[in-house]
């Protein structure tokens, strides 16, 4: 799986559960998880979807480096890359 495709589904789950007034201009790769308005609830949402689409588990370790969208794309590319 290539990083760009993992990185579109993401933008995409987290275009599902931000508020539209935010995503409206553009996501960027560098914006912070909390520029997104996204709750506690609905980012467990956005990594819910993410791992039913790609069959993967995310390494509840892994969410406290979740930051920036970036981090988001590596953790679900990494848990993708381990579970090919």
């Amino acid at each position: 799986m290539e990083t760009m495709d993992v990185q579109s589904m993401v933008f995409s789950k987290l275009a599902k559960y931000s508020p539209p007034s935010l995503v409206s201009d553009r996501l960027a790769n560098e914006q912070k998880l909390s520029e997104l308005d996204l709750d506690s609830l609905a980012l467990l949402e956005v990594l819910y979807d993410l791992e039913e689409h790609y069959s993967i588990t995310v390494d509840t370790g892994e969410l406290h480096h979740l930051h920036t969208i970036s981090d988001l794309v590596e953790v679900v590319d990494r848990s993708v890359t381990r579970a090919a």
